[in-house]
C-alpha cells in the first residue's frame, strides 16, 4: 500500500512539474491592449462630443447677442430714441460703393452703435456678462414712392469671444445679421 500512495504522487508530481507554454499570460496582455484601445476610442469621442457640445452652445449665444442688436435698433428706429444714428444711404447698384456694414472699419462709434449692457445682460446673474457687447448699424435708403426703409445690421458675440489688435478673432463666435425695416 505505501508503493501505491508513493506512485500516486509521483505521478501528479511529474504532471505539477511539466513545462507550460504560457499562452494564457499572452492571452491575457492582448485582451488588455485590446479593452485599454477601445477606452481611448470612447474617452476620444466623449472629447469630441464635448467640443461639439460646446461650438454649438457658443454659436447660440452669438445668434442671441446679434438678435439682440437686432431689437434694440429697431426699437431706436422705431421711436426715434436718443442717440440713434442713421446713416443716409442711396439704394443703387451702379455706384459701386459699398454698404456701411460691409467695411469692417466702418463698425465704430461713428457710424455704429454699442448695445447697451443694460439690454444684453441678465440682471439676475452678473457672472455671465458679455464681455463684447453686440453692436448695430442703421442705414437708412430712400426709394422713390416708397415709404422709408432701414437696413438694420448687427453683430453678436459669444461670451468667450477675444480678438487681437488686429481685428483677427482669437476665441469665440461672431455672428451677423440683418433686418430690413420698412415703415
Amino acid at each position: 500500500m505505501k508503493t501505491l500512495v508513493t506512485r500516486f504522487y509521483g505521478r501528479l508530481g511529474a504532471r505539477l512539474t511539466r513545462p507550460q507554454s504560457g499562452v494564457v499570460l499572452i492571452f491575457a496582455l492582448i485582451m488588455l491592449v485590446v479593452i485599454s484601445m477601445v477606452a481611448l476610442m470612447s474617452l476620444k469621442s466623449s472629447i469630441s462630443g464635448e467640443q461639439v457640445s460646446n461650438n454649438l452652445r457658443t454659436s447660440a449665444l452669438a445668434t442671441q447677442s446679434a438678435e439682440a442688436g437686432l431689437r434694440y435698433c429697431e426699437n431706436l428706429v422705431l421711436t426715434a430714441g436718443p442717440g440713434l444714428i442713421i446713416n443716409e444711404l442711396p439704394l443703387t447698384v451702379t455706384t459701386g460703393l459699398p454698404n456701411l456694414w460691409e467695411t469692417r472699419a466702418n463698425w465704430t462709434t461713428t457710424f455704429a452703435m454699442v448695445v447697451p449692457a443694460s439690454f444684453v445682460d441678465s440682471t439676475v446673474d452678473a457672472t455671465r456678462a458679455q464681455r463684447t457687447l453686440p453692436m448695430c448699424m442703421v442705414e437708412r435708403y430712400r426709394m422713390l414712392g416708397a415709404a422709408d426703409s432701414f437696413l438694420i445690421t448687427s453683430i453678436g458675440y459669444s461670451p468667450d469671444f477675444s480678438k487681437n489688435a488686429a481685428g483677427v478673432v482669437i476665441a469665440g463666435g461672431e455672428t451677423w445679421m440683418q433686418l430690413l425695416l420698412r415703415y
